[in-house]
């Protein structure tokens, strides 16, 4: 089993969980040890389900071109990050995190009204939306929300990695202890820092992880 392959996939779909904890320490938002872990469950289920749709894939594919097509998703995953990256740059400025203290959230209605997948996507823009009663704390239900948004990337990469030939239980539990680790982490370094660039930067990491990964199954 490649453990290297584990660590860099595993680091790759959790940088978002480092994000989220940073932005919910600058802004004093709690994430109660129950939450976080009911997050990374979510992270373990949405992964291990689509691994498993991947194996059934697998039945009907030889192992090379079953390695080929998982490489070339993530290969397709990654570059569509850094395509998301650069085109987010050009479409709107990046505003300074201690801006976003004076973001506006939607109230609990407002989100309701909107689509599903359109919150989610919302919730990764901005963190602070999951907190939709304004609370200060993010519940069990509204980690719910939060927990499915970072499943997002678990749902496409979890069919590539199965094509990859990983061991499903192996993979799941290490996204969702690195998951766990990078959120806890975000939220300490975030209630220390009021103001970073590095957070926007790292927003490369996970795309280019996901290509190197995937050109290297090709080889």
């Amino acid at each position: 089993m490649n453990i290297l392959g584990i660590i860099l996939i595993s680091l790759a779909l959790n940088l978002d969980a480092l994000g989220v904890g940073f932005s919910y320490g600058i802004r004093k938002i709690k994430l109660p040890l129950l939450s976080m872990i009911f997050i990374c469950l979510i992270s373990i289920a949405s992964l291990g389900l689509s691994m498993l749709a991947g194996c059934a894939i697998n039945h009907y594919l030889s192992a090379a071109i079953a390695k080929h097509m998982g490489g070339g998703i993530l290969v397709f995953m990654g570059a569509w990050a850094i395509f998301q990256y650069f085109h987010s740059k050009t479409l709107m400025p990046v505003r300074d995190i201690a801006e976003s203290h004076t973001t506006t959230v939607p109230d609990i209605t407002t989100l309701f009204q909107l689509r599903l997948f359109g919150i989610l996507i919302q919730v990764l823009k901005d963190p602070q939306v999951a907190d939709a009663d304004q609370s200060g704390t993010i519940s069990i239900q509204e980690s719910l929300l939060l927990g499915m948004a970072l499943a997002l990337d678990s749902i496409g990469a979890g069919v590539a990695i199965s094509l990859l030939g990983y061991n499903i239980l192996t993979m799941a539990l290490c996204v969702g202890a690195c998951q766990f680790i990078f959120t806890y982490c975000g939220t300490l370094a975030g209630a220390k820092l009021s103001k970073t660039s590095m957070g926007r930067q790292m927003a490369l990491l996970p795309g280019f992880i996901l290509v190197i990964i995937g050109i290297s199954r090709f080889f």
